[in-house]
């Protein structure tokens, strides 16, 4: 049970939190609460963002090398996927740069599923194959890296865990890229996938290829 110590410390930390907040406000930079955290990369962390929850904010760790900047990469391919091909339902809404009290981030997209809930990504999939219908998650997914193949959206980065699985009212999944610095991060000493159409297709058909394998291996061996 707390006791009149407790309270007294809850309200000096909350008198704080809002000093903080106000603070932030007043530098005109977003404060963000650890406790929204969510996720994080090889780069970045992600938080909900604290003033809008159908959004989240990507930003960059201290441990990043100087040279990167991935906000700004996945920032330009979002705004060429969009120039190119339109806004996607498949492909996460940048929304912009933001100051922070961690630093600049990226503001995209929050995707829920239908409930409200944070939507999972593929790699929860090879965890619990058992709660997951597996040929309807493969089935989506393959359709998914059709269109990305087709359209030649270079989506390099195809790994499980920066594909989220948005389920709907019915429980129907919707497979939704998350990571799209693309051609700007493709691990090529020439990157001719990012100079030539022909060359960007075929890598993305290796790791279509690459990612269904893994789905077959991880997902199907497992649930048998």
């Amino acid at each position: 049970m707390e006791g009149p110590e407790s309270g007294k410390r809850n309200t000096r930390a909350g008198i704080f939190s809002f000093g903080r907040r106000c603070k932030a406000k007043e530098a005109g930079m977003t404060l963000i609460d650890p406790e929204l955290h969510i996720g994080s990369g090889r780069m970045r962390d992600c938080y909900i963002h604290p003033d809008r929850p159908d959004r989240i904010i990507k930003i960059q760790r201290a441990d990043c090398p100087e040279h990167l900047d991935p906000k700004r990469a996945e920032w330009n391919h979002w705004q060429d996927i969009r120039d190119r091909h339109g806004e996607l339902p498949m492909i996460s809404a940048c929304c912009g740069m933001v100051e922070t009290s961690l630093g600049q981030g990226l503001v995209m997209a929050c995707i829920r599923d239908a409930d409200g809930s944070l939507s999972s990504p593929l790699s929860s999939v090879f965890e619990e194959p058992e709660a997951w219908d597996l040929s309807e998650v493969r089935l989506k997914v393959e359709l998914f890296l059709a269109f990305i193949v087709w359209r030649n959206i270079r989506l390099f980065d195809l790994n499980p865990g920066n594909i989220l699985l948005r389920k709907d009212e019915q429980q129907t999944v919707r497979p939704v890229a998350i990571d799209l610095k693309g051609p700007f991060d493709n691990h090529e000493t020439l990157p001719i996938s990012s100079w030539f159409p022909w060359f960007s297709r075929r890598k993305l058909i290796r790791r279509s290829k690459r990612l269904l394998d893994l789905i077959d291996e991880k997902a199907f061996k497992k649930a048998a």
